[in-house]
C-alpha cells in the first residue's frame, strides 16, 4: 500500500531563516557588515590584553614592526572570518539566493549577541572614562 506524504509546514527555525534571507540584499549586506564591525570592536581589547599580558616582551629592546601588528592581524582575521561566513550564509553569491540553513540562524543570533556585547563594552568603557 502506497503512503501519501503531505508536505509539512516549515518549523519556527525554517520560518526565521526564511524571514532573514528574504530581506533585501542591501539590508543583508549592511547586517553582515554590522556583525563584522562589532566582532572587531569586541575582540580588539580582548586580544590586545592577552597579547600585552602574556606574549609581549616588555624587557626586550628589539621589537619588530611585525610584533606590534600581531594583535591587529588576529583581530582583522577573526572579523574577516565573520564577514565571509555571513556572506556565505546570509547574502549569497551572484545570481543565487542563499539556502535556508539552521547555520544562518545561528550566525544571525551570534551576530546579534556580538553587537550587544560590543555596545555594552563600549558603554562600560565610556562610563569608566567619564568624569565622575
Amino acid at each position: 500500500m502506497k503512503q501519501h506524504i503531505t508536505p509539512t509546514e516549515p518549523g519556527a527555525v525554517q520560518r526565521a531563516v526564511n524571514r532573514i534571507i528574504r530581506l533585501p540584499r542591501l539590508a543583508r549586506i549592511m547586517l553582515v557588515s554590522l556583525f563584522t564591525l562589532a566582532t572587531a570592536l569586541l575582540l580588539q581589547p580582548i586580544i590586545d590584553g592577552i597579547y600585552l599580558n602574556y606574549f609581549f616582551p616588555w624587557e626586550s629592546t628589539i621589537i619588530t614592526d611585525f610584533q606590534r601588528q600581531i594583535p591587529s592581524l588576529i583581530t582583522a582575521g577573526m572579523a574577516m572570518l565573520m564577514f565571509v561566513a555571513g556572506w556565505w550564509l546570509l547574502i549569497g553569491f551572484t545570481g543565487a539566493m542563499p539556502q535556508a540553513r539552521a547555520a544562518a540562524l545561528i550566525y544571525f543570533v551570534a551576530g546579534v549577541v556580538i553587537v550587544f556585547l560590543a555596545i555594552m563594552q563600549l558603554v562600560s568603557g565610556l562610563a569608566a572614562v567619564a568624569p565622575g
